[in-house]
């Protein structure tokens, strides 16, 4: 069995969180979509049409 903290050290740990505001960079707007992830074989069978806006999975861009 190894000891909690090493000897002659006290058991207590500190940590230190940076939350502010430029810790993390900026969200690209660009960033647009849906996330889809097959868990437990849920997208066997493909997508329906009806799920999805344009049936065709046809379009322009805009």
């Amino acid at each position: 069995m190894t000891p909690a903290a090493p000897p002659g050290r006290p058991g207590c740990t500190t940590i230190r969180v940076d939350v502010s505001a430029d810790a993390d960079p900026p969200i690209s707007p660009d960033l647009v979509g849906a996330f889809f992830k097959d868990i437990n074989y849920a997208a066997d069978g493909g997508l329906y049409a009806e799920l999805v806006q344009r049936r065709s999975f046809a379009g322009t861009c805009t």
